[in-house]
């Protein structure tokens, strides 16, 4: 069955990340380390760690399908330039978001199985709007 896969962008340059300091402030208070690859070490164990990570939070993508072989991902996720319901999720995107700003990033892009329900209205919560591109 092929799906219309919902498309979204958020200009990061307007981005307020004000409004959702208090998910980031509440994982850091329940001792949630939110932090880069880079900053931990880019050691195999850690990478192993975040496939790990990876491969578990995929479980809520509909469709999904097997989830990359550990080198796969290496390749797709690493080696190229670029709990539930605790705000996890809308921390992890703001502290990225707001590290795509410091980076010079003008906009993020993001595409969801229309199923993915959860996905589409955080994102669209933090400011991404419906976008097309090919």
């Amino acid at each position: 069955m092929t799906h219309h896969w919902i498309k979204l962008e958020l200009d990061v340059r307007t981005f307020d990340a004000t409004h959702f300091t208090g998910y980031v402030e509440r994982c850091r208070t329940a001792g949630i380390r939110l932090t880069t690859l880079a900053e931990l070490g880019d050691t195999s164990s850690h990478r192993r760690t975040l496939y790990e990570l990876n491969k578990e939070c995929s479980a809520d993508i509909p469709d999904r399908g097997e989830f990359y072989t550990f080198e796969e991902y290496l390749e797709s996720r690493i080696d190229v330039p670029s709990l539930r319901g605790r705000g996890i999720s809308v921390a992890m995107k703001t502290v990225g978001i707001e590290f795509a700003c410091l980076c010079g990033v003008d906009k993020i892009r993001t595409a969801h199985h229309p199923a993915n329900t959860a996905a589409i209205e955080m994102n669209r919560r933090l400011g991404y709007v419906d976008a097309e591109w090919d």
